[in-house]
């Protein structure tokens, strides 16, 4: 079934997903998912080194791939694929891996490679109309679609902001400072970016002068946890009128033995207003954070933590404030979101289970079988 958008441009209707193997053998697979059930109702196309990184083209009836090494799904580049059905379209070609996409224009997406800078390609004749080498690697990478570009934010010494718009114009701001594992919001209607780190002060990058201005933030890592705090991994997540969630997990090294342990601990769901640059604690032991339907959803993300215990699923007001439901007990989850709903498993325990939930009330819709045992569920909806 097929929506109709402006000019009788056909909509895809069908929710696509991409499923990953947990344990790293195997391919990716990507599918249609039936929105009520999120069970496969399509054929599958498997991808090869797919590089996690994709990108709906402005009328959403084609999805773009940023894949990496010799596969049997369009290996290195950009490949395209026919969103309706689910098959290859087009690919373009790169010297190396692509590590970020976004697709501008109809007739126009940009890429970032893993070495070899940024480029601007056609998608319909696969050519690529502008190349700009940059002096440092592209590495841990988090990337946005904004009015001025392709914001990518780049895991270099010192980090990056690198904004490439789809005439291959590129700017870059420095980011001293800012520790790896850090993750980036873009407030679209005033063109800034936000950056977020552990242990770092925030950057806020005006997208239209590129020029920065730093923040004292109280992001600290985690505390009461014995051992020493190794990596500190940090999500962003913009909900609008100057709010943004900060999220995350820090990763603990505990000696004893030849081989050091380390565990992953969650670091909190916590409330940056942008506009005082005053925090709040939503949740101290979540370590994840959705914006769905106007209602802030968090979790204890069950492939990021060591213990099999979380929060459950808790639906909050936007800005945080008021608990509107708390379901699913005190489980580690997974959870995807599309169109007003979460889904939300479990990866443990032996009644596993999809719990289909209505984001605005809370209200749970349905109960059904989860993903395959052994694989990560990813949906691409934006």
């Amino acid at each position: 079934m097929r929506e109709t958008g402006p000019m009788g441009i056909a909509l895809v209707a069908a929710l696509l997903g991409v499923l990953t193997p947990i344990s790293g053998n195997g391919s990716p697979r990507l599918a249609p998912f039936d929105p009520a059930s999120l069970r496969p109702t399509g054929s599958r196309l498997r991808l090869g080194e797919y590089h996690r990184n994709w990108s709906f083209s402005p009328d959403r009836t084609h999805l773009a791939l940023g894949m990496g090494g010799a596969g049997e799904t369009c290996g290195r580049g950009v490949c395209i694929v026919d969103a309706r059905t689910v098959t290859i379209a087009g690919q373009i070609d790169t010297p190396t891996s692509v590590v970020a996409v976004g697709w501008l224009r109809p007739r126009r997406i940009v890429g970032v490679l893993s070495f070899g800078g940024v480029f601007v390609a056609d998608p319909v004749t696969g050519a690529i109309v502008q190349r700009s080498e940059l002096p440092f690697p592209a590495d841990e990478l988090r990337s946005a679609r904004t009015p001025e570009g392709l914001a990518v934010l780049m895991s270099s010494r010192p980090a990056r902001l690198v904004v490439t718009d789809a005439e291959g114009r590129v700017r870059i701001a420095r980011l001293p400072g800012i520790r790896a594992g850090a993750d980036m919001v873009v407030d679209r209607r005033a063109r800034r970016a936000f950056v977020f780190a552990a242990g770092s002060p925030a950057m806020e990058v005006d997208l239209r002068t590129m020029g920065v201005r730093r923040h004292r933030v109280a992001l600290p890592r985690r505390a009461g946890v014995p051992g020493r705090v190794t990596t500190s991994f940090r999500e962003a997540l913009w909900l609008g009128r100057g709010l943004v969630a900060v999220s995350g997990l820090d990763r603990v090294s505990r000696s004893g033995g030849i081989v050091p342990r380390t565990r992953s601990f969650p670091a909190g769901v916590r409330l940056v207003d942008t506009k005082t640059w005053t925090t709040r604690t939503v949740d101290r032991r979540a370590g994840s954070a959705r914006l769905v339907a106007g209602r802030l959803l968090v979790h204890t993300a069950a492939l990021d933590v060591s213990a099999s215990r979380g929060v459950g699923l808790r639906i909050y007001t936007r800005d945080g404030r008021r608990l509107v439901r708390h379901l699913l007990g005190r489980q580690a989850l997974e959870v995807e979101a599309a169109r007003g709903r979460a889904y939300a498993y479990a990866l443990r325990g032996r009644s596993r289970s999809l719990y289909v939930v209505h984001a605005q009330s809370g209200e749970l819709i349905r109960r059904v079988a989860p993903p395959p045992r052994g694989y990560e569920l990813e949906l691409l909806d934006d």
